[in-house]
């Protein structure tokens, strides 16, 4: 999953014990169970409309929980 994300094919979400390669954004997913779960993607792809889509969908759906 990490390799999609280092050719910059999008984002992923990985548990807490995978530690990201250099270059990549972490983000710690919070209202989620107790394993810790990360969103990985570039820098500078936040904006990046798949990569925001799928952000926000995550986003919206633990904020509804």
């Amino acid at each position: 999953m990490l390799h999609f994300v280092t050719l910059g094919v999008g984002l992923a979400v990985v548990n807490g014990c995978v530690h990201p390669p250099a270059g990549l954004v972490q983000r710690e997913i919070t209202d989620l169970q107790p394993v810790q779960y990360h969103a990985m993607y570039l820098p500078g792809r936040a904006d990046d409309p798949p990569v925001a889509g799928i952000l926000g969908a995550l986003r919206a759906r633990l904020s509804a929980q």
